[in-house]
């Protein structure tokens, strides 16, 4: 082993404390600013938690809820932006054309990178995605226990009214005043196109029951011996109450479900054990199995969807470290398109593939394609500067 070899070896941890501390620096104020920015984007979302009545603590809650859920999209973004910056930043003060004259190769610059952004791919896998499954199925069920327990709120939120087929206009508040005057109240008849109106004179809140006065109730029901006409209903009563239990019952026709997404991995991969017991079973009894076939095909393309997830921040760590790296005095940007046209062509591929759940075969193919072209595109440019090609 030559000095200059000698030199390098001994060199290399040193170098490699250096550039995981200035990625981290990078990957941190990356993170957070986009923790940032994506929290911002579910804005409405909170908005609508509060038109439900929700308190202060109920809110924050629900908001640290939202945290893990966004992390899997904050994390490979900044591990792209992150090496992008940190090799560009290396190459404009020419400390990579220092480190390459002393005789260290791009890749053991990159080696603490690659093995950093590995690390964090396996915690983001088990652990992380664990974490904002569970944080996705809390928020859904403190959404729904508000909506349980607070059916008024609900009755004031008119996007999610008109969304169950209810349309609601009153003078005054049953949420905040308790009580109101000239209600009328909208709503489908069963199954049918027609409508049914609802109108009471006032309406209050007394305790766990709604008391209307002066009320009337329009409605239809179809004629069997005629085609032409439907018999027409009006009911009138000078009072009348309603359990708000009741009312819960009618407005909150959406059931609380467990989903793919709210699923920990342990959870996921026993569900698609079991999905494949049954398909064999079918199989063997000769009945359809479309419909478990559909099922095992959801939960597999959530699978590959947390793999590829988690291996993005591989991926763009070594697309960072390839694009953001360049050697001579001239820096072109050209680079730069290229690593955004590369990221763009996996984002799009990602959303395909979340669109086809259906589907294992496109799925995965959609979901793992990108990698192998943002990584062969990323070795093929390092080995060429590696070779001392200049390339722009």
């Amino acid at each position: 082993m030559t000095f200059t070899k000698l030199r390098a070896f001994f060199t290399l941890p040193t170098l490699w404390r250096y550039f995981l501390t200035q990625y981290i620096k990078v990957f941190s104020l990356s993170f957070f600013g986009f923790l940032a920015i994506l929290l911002s984007t579910r804005l409405e979302d909170f908005a609508h938690f509060l038109s439900l009545g929700a308190d202060i603590p109920a809110t924050l809650l629900y908001m640290v809820y939202q945290i893990p859920y966004v992390l899997q999209i904050a994390l490979p973004i900044s591990s792209l932006i992150a090496s992008l910056y940190l090799f560009q930043k290396l190459s404009q003060n020419s400390a990579l054309t220092s480190l390459r004259a002393a005789g260290i190769s791009l890749l053991e610059i990159i080696t603490p990178l690659i093995l950093f952004s590995i690390t964090l791919a396996l915690i983001t896998f088990y652990l992380v995605l664990d974490i904002s499954a569970i944080s996705h199925k809390r928020a859904k069920e403190l959404e729904f226990q508000l909506r349980s327990m607070n059916p008024l709120a609900l009755m004031h939120n008119s996007k999610a009214m008109e969304e169950k087929g209810f349309n609601v206009d009153m003078k005054g508040s049953l949420q905040r005043d308790g009580k109101a005057t000239d209600f009328i109240m909208a709503m489908r008849n069963g199954e049918s196109d027609k409508i049914a109106l609802f109108l009471a004179k006032n309406m209050k809140v007394e305790g766990t029951r709604l008391i209307g006065s002066n009320l009337s109730f329009i409605s239809t029901f179809e004629n069997e011996e005629t085609n032409h006409f439907d018999h027409l209903v009006i009911e009138n009563s000078k009072e009348n109450l309603i359990q708000l239990q009741d009312l819960s019952k009618a407005v909150n026709t959406k059931r609380l479900r467990l989903s793919n997404d709210d699923m920990k991995l342990a959870l996921l991969v026993a569900k698609k054990n079991d999905m494949q017991t049954k398909v064999e079973e079918k199989r063997f009894l000769g009945q359809s199995k479309r419909y478990v076939n559909r099922l095992l095909c959801r939960v597999q393309t959530e699978i590959s969807r947390r793999i590829s997830l988690s291996l993005s921040i591989v991926s763009f760590a070594l697309l960072g470290a390839a694009f953001g790296t360049s050697f001579g005095r001239i820096h072109s940007r050209r680079r730069l398109i290229y690593a955004l046209l590369l990221t763009s062509f996996f984002l799009l591929c990602f959303l395909g593939a979340k669109g086809m759940q259906g589907a294992v075969m496109p799925a995965v193919l959609l979901y793992f394609l990108p990698h192998i072209v943002l990584i062969g595109a990323a070795i093929l440019r390092l080995v060429r500067m590696q070779k001392g090609l200049q390339i722009s």
